[in-house]
């Protein structure tokens, strides 16, 4: 026999921009994501794009997300960094 799951995941995110300088932008954020299967994450984070020179530009990410799957609390923790050079 065949095994055939109908997943639907709802996933909706809210950011707001901020210029706090012409080189540095941050970037709240609230997200929540519902899985009809038994899940739900709630996100909360912020972002960060800097420039540092002409030719360097950045962006730093840190975002939480707790939540529950199947009944078991989870959480999911993210940080990262992005550099880019461009000519």
């Amino acid at each position: 026999g065949t095994n055939e799951s109908n997943e639907n995941i709802f996933n909706t995110e809210l950011r707001l921009a901020r210029q706090l300088s012409p080189r540095v932008v941050i970037e709240p954020l609230v997200g929540y994501r519902h899985w009809n299967l038994g899940g739900r994450l709630y996100s909360f984070g912020v972002n960060g794009r800097f420039g540092i020179s002409d030719s360097f530009s950045g962006i730093a990410s840190a975002r939480v997300s707790p939540g529950s799957v199947d009944g078991a609390h989870v959480t999911g923790l993210g940080l990262s960094l992005l550099l880019r050079y461009q000519r």
